[in-house]
This record gives structure tokens, C-alpha cells and sequence, in this order.
């Protein structure tokens, strides 16, 4: 499951990005890293 999409976003213009649920997980991560190191949570 790592390696399917997790969130497919499509621009007006047609071009595409795909994130798959382990990249999504690393930076729900890093996201949370920072708002820890800035006293939140």
C-alpha cells in the first residue's frame, strides 16, 4: 500500500502529480516535526 497514490492532483493545464501514501506519511511527518519545534502539540 506504501506505493499506491495516495492524493492525484490534476492542473487546468493537464499536468498531473501523484503522491503516494509513504511520501504523503514523510511529510505529514516533517509537518509535524515543525509544528512540534514550535510548541504546538
Amino acid at each position: 500500500m506504501k506505493e499506491q497514490p495516495a492524493i492525484i492532483w490534476e492542473g487546468e493545464e493537464g499536468n498531473t502529480e501523484t503522491l503516494t501514501h509513504a511520501k504523503l506519511f514523510e511529510q505529514v511527518k516533517f509537518c509535524a516535526a515543525g509544528l512540534r519545534a514550535n510548541g504546538f502539540g
